[in-house]
């Protein structure tokens, strides 16, 4: 299913922990702001129908150099996105951007601005048991202790309330602090984690759910922490899928630095030394022979001719080029690595494993394809009618749009082993932005 659910960003926040004069969302990360990445990274998806932010009603601060034309560009013209006024808290932003969301539209995601390091794999667990349930969130397990705490009264009034008694209690021994009045906080309960989530965003809903929740609060003058608490407050069963150790909500400066940026001393932007993600290129070059009896498929596409290409799987030199050319730009080895000519492989649809393969190195890498600049050259068979469908299946492979892929046809002018008619041969150059960081775990080859 494409193109179905809208995306609210909530980017009104003042993030004042991070420090800093600009607020965490308009800060730089790597080459772009914290709220491009995650306007960009959303438009790439091809669940998502249109993208609305809600920015802070003082407006965005000029020392980030945004403008609103600047964030809304961010999702490169594949989806509209939409700039609203925030309000006073979170819940407020969030409602009026709830209510620039299209009347027709049936479902609605809502996510931190502070949250840039989703993956596309978690979001579409969120999506799917929200299709299922009517709303889904995505939580951790919390890795720590969770006590409940309460606070409690004065030490002077404790220390005199056990006055004759032996007592632990740190403001009573040695009556060192006896008669101090200050508020101290104790644990009332030690909670149970197998029980507990750590909650985090994207959270989807079925848009008519939300707008009842919304209502509600409202009426209620009810003020949640996230969204699912208001949806909770209608009866209305929230499903919980695994969350993301890497999905971080950027809140402390610290953060910044685990994401692989350094704030600035003086103004809390990020030191552009460090980026968390870079664009890098990766070139890709196949050539397979004719052989009689076999198809000849360029791009996924079939193309009429007397002679196909001859390889261990479909032979679809156009596809292996491209998948040699991603490979090279994150540096994780060339296709013959990745899928060895064994058994499984023989015959198997190239683009298929193009489509296996830039999984596991979008996940792996954070990565994110800006463009596909691909030649082929072949004397024959005569491949321009074929180009608009390649570049559709090449595209829907990828989950990117076809204006990201470029495919030209020349021929050599009758020379070499392609102006022979004996095969041909393709070329690609990849741009791509990914995670200097490594992959979090091995890349494992051949699937």
């Amino acid at each position: 299913m494409d193109r179905f659910v809208w995306v609210i960003v909530a980017a009104a926040g003042q993030g004042l922990r991070a420090q800093g004069e600009a607020p965490k969302q308009f800060r730089r990360l790597g080459d772009s702001t914290v709220i491009e990445t995650v306007v960009s990274r959303l438009a790439r998806m091809h669940e998502v129908a249109g993208i609305v932010v809600a920015l802070p009603p003082s407006g965005i601060p000029p020392l980030s150099g945004l403008t609103v034309r600047d964030i809304e560009a961010s999702a490169g013209g594949s989806v509209p996105a939409i700039c609203v006024v925030g309000g006073a808290s979170r819940q407020e932003s969030v409602a009026n951007a709830l209510a620039a969301v299209p009347s027709d539209a049936e479902w609605v995601a809502v996510h931190d601005a502070a949250r840039p390091f989703f993956s596309y794999e978690m979001f579409r667990r969120v999506l799917e048991a929200g299709l299922a349930h009517g709303a889904a969130i995505p939580g951790l397990p919390p890795a720590d202790t969770i006590k409940q705490v309460e606070r409690t009264q004065s030490a002077a009034s404790a220390a005199s309330d056990c006055a004759g008694r032996d007592c632990v209690r740190r403001s009573c021994v040695g009556g060192a602090s006896a008669g101090r009045d200050s508020e101290v906080t104790r644990v009332s309960a030690t909670l149970n984690r197998s029980s507990l989530v750590a909650v985090q965003t994207p959270q989807v809903f079925r848009k008519d759910i939300l707008v009842s929740a919304y209502r509600r609060a409202a009426e209620d003058g009810f003020s949640g922490t996230d969204d699912s608490q208001l949806v909770e407050r209608l009866g209305v069963e929230v499903a919980v899928v695994d969350g993301e150790p890497e999905n971080i909500k950027l809140t402390y400066p610290a953060d910044f630095e685990r994401a692989g940026v350094r704030p600035d001393e003086g103004t809390g932007l990020p030191d552009r030394s460090h980026p968390a993600q870079v664009t890098v290129t990766g070139l890709g070059f196949d050539a397979h022979p004719f052989k009689e009896g076999r198809s000849c498929v360029l791009g996924g596409v079939t193309i009429p001719h007397p002679k196909g290409l001859y390889g261990h799987s479909d032979a679809d030199v156009l596809t292996h080029a491209i998948m040699d050319a991603l490979l090279g730009a994150v540096a994780a080895g060339d296709i013959g690595k990745w899928f060895p000519e064994i058994p499984e492989n023989k015959d198997a649809r190239s683009v298929d494993l193009l489509k296996s393969m830039w999984k596991r190195l979008r996940a792996d890498w954070d990565a994110d394809i800006v463009h596909l600049d691909t030649v082929i050259v072949a004397q024959a068979p005569r491949v321009a009618p074929y180009i608009d469908g390649m570049r559709n299946t090449i595209a829907a492979s990828l989950e990117i749009r076809p204006e990201q892929v470029s495919i030209k046809a020349t021929t050599t002018e009758r020379m070499g082993f392609t102006g022979r008619e004996e095969g041909i041969a393709a070329f690609c150059t990849a741009t791509v932005k990914r995670s200097l960081r490594p992959p979090s775990n091995e890349v494992i080859v051949g699937r």
